[in-house]
């Protein structure tokens, strides 16, 4: 997953807003590119 499209996620949502919008494997992943 491209950083760029992680970004577009507002950061104050938090892990909760990351699951409820991506799988929750996804930011894992982004963080380790």
């Amino acid at each position: 997953m491209s950083f760029r499209k992680v970004a577009r996620v507002p950061v104050h949502t938090g892990p909760a807003g990351w699951n409820s919008i991506l799988p929750p494997a996804a930011p894992r992943a982004a963080l380790t590119g």
